[in-house]
């Protein structure tokens, strides 16, 4: 075993990579406990680095690739069949066993495990795992508590982090305690704090001990099924370049402690957005050439502020405020400080940062969430995943990895969170037209939502 972990370090060397046995031993054994400390262990870190090397050509060629985001019908470009040289390369330097596009999520409802509420007013839910061989579907009819065999392993907590719990505690032999109690035994699983979780009531104590193993080894199996990876590149999810979806805004701060908030007159492609931009920011710089003229705009029996350039055929409408005004002569009087702001060469001052936004639909998103951005999004459940020794080697290598020029966040996301992010990720893969963008919103807002919650 030595002999040929040290051929694959001098193959991997060659390419200038290295992997650890030490650093993949140590997550193991800190994952699994005392078990993991075993040449079974090191067999399948040797498997990790194998499959590293013969999959290394393919890694180094496609290492900046990017996904295939294509509906095409052909095998090589279907958007299910192909993933990112990074998140492979990362992947199998992990040692994340399955690296194919797939339903994280739906792991969990294939396995043999059922979750029911058991107070719903506490949002407390139970897991269920019963010693037979029929599976358990997690999507069945609910289940009463008090319809459950005594003989059946129970591990209760809440529904967002019940998967977290059950996976980090309960791949541990050494976290399981048999009691003895006067008609039967008692197992429990003994928590971080020294506080029990009792999972199991049995009149024999091996079959107890049968039970937790068994739980164990599906326990395992369940975790290394959840284990995976998604990476989405923000500027995916942008509109088409050449719809009319894109706009800014800015603020200007009046010496009377007034703030006038406009927006652009109308939404339009990128390219011409960006030109329109261009002579507003130029206007604010007091060039001689572009004055700005701002006017009253009356909508809908009411009146705005518009900001508009002259050009030689007409001119070009390119914002609008959007506070109303009730009168003609409230709008010239705003409009009358703004001009002096101008006048007195402050204008630069006063008007604070242009943003810019991307629309879809009524719904705008600010445009640096766009720029030069990515996200891994990862189930947080698994046994590994929760180890900060793991995370802190899959940090380090996005570091060493990922492109320098692109920004990222790592989101180690719950069971109900990712899997509603799945639901709309798969749907937005087909999708297209008008769909997709509905889609590609849904998944802008979530992830939006995740960096606030989830983000390290």
């Amino acid at each position: 075993l030595d002999r040929l972990d040290a051929i694959a370090n001098n193959l991997l060397a060659r390419f200038g990579e290295r992997v650890q046995r030490n650093m993949l031993r140590n997550i193991e054994t800190n994952t699994f406990g005392k078990v993991a400390a075993s040449p079974q262990t090191d067999f399948k870190i040797l498997e990790h680095k194998r499959r590293l090397i013969s999959n290394y050509a393919d890694l180094s060629y496609n290492r900046f690739r990017s996904m295939n985001f294509s509906n095409s019908d052909s095998e090589e470009n279907t958007p299910h069949r192909n993933r990112s040289g990074l998140v492979k390369k990362v992947g199998m330097i992990m040692g994340i066993p399955n690296l194919s596009l797939r339903s994280i999520s739906e792991s969990v409802l294939d396995s043999d495990v059922k979750v029911i509420p058991y107070r719903e007013e506490e949002e407390t839910f139970e897991i269920i795992y019963k010693d037979e061989d029929e599976l358990i579907d997690i999507k069945g009819e609910i289940v009463k508590s008090e319809e459950i065999s005594w003989d059946t392993f129970k591990f209760r907590g809440f529904s967002g982090t019940i998967f977290n719990d059950l996976l980090r505690l309960g791949v541990k032999r050494e976290n399981f305690r048999i009691k003895k109690k006067r008609a039967h035994f008692e197992s429990s699983l003994i928590k971080e704090d020294g506080s029990e979780i009792v999972v199991l009531n049995t009149r024999k104590e091996e079959v107890a001990t049968r039970i937790i193993n068994t739980a164990i080894a599906k326990l395992k199996k369940l975790g290394e099924a959840c284990e995976g990876l998604y990476l989405l590149e923000h500027t995916q999810l942008t509109p088409p370049l050449d719809s009319e979806a894109f706009g800014y805004a800015f603020t200007v701060h009046l010496e009377s402690g007034t703030k006038v908030h406009f927006e652009q007159a109308e939404l339009l492609p990128l390219i011409k957005r960006n030109e329109y931009l261009e002579i507003l920011l130029e206007g604010f710089n007091l060039q001689p050439k572009l004055k700005l003229d701002f006017h009253p705009v009356k909508v809908d029996n009411a009146y705005h502020i518009g900001t508009s350039k002259k050009i030689s055929n007409g001119n070009i409408n390119l914002a609008l405020s959007t506070m109303r005004y009730s009168s003609i002569d409230k709008a010239e009087k705003i409009i009358s400080e703004i001009k002096n702001l101008f006048e007195c060469e402050i204008a630069d001052d006063a008007i604070k940062r242009v943003k810019n936004y991307v629309y879809y639909g009524k719904n705008k998103i600010v445009e640096d969430f766009f720029s030069f951005r990515m996200s891994f999004i990862l189930p947080s459940w698994p046994a590994r995943f929760q180890q900060s020794s793991f995370k802190n080697k899959f940090y380090s290598l996005l570091l060493e990895n990922a492109p320098a020029h692109i920004g990222y966040n790592v989101l180690w996301v719950d069971y109900p969170d990712l899997s509603k992010f799945e639901s709309d990720y798969y749907r937005w893969l087909d999708a297209s037209g008008e769909d997709r963008i509905t889609y590609s919103y849904f998944l802008v807002k979530k992830l939006l939502d995740y960096q606030k919650y989830y983000k390290q």
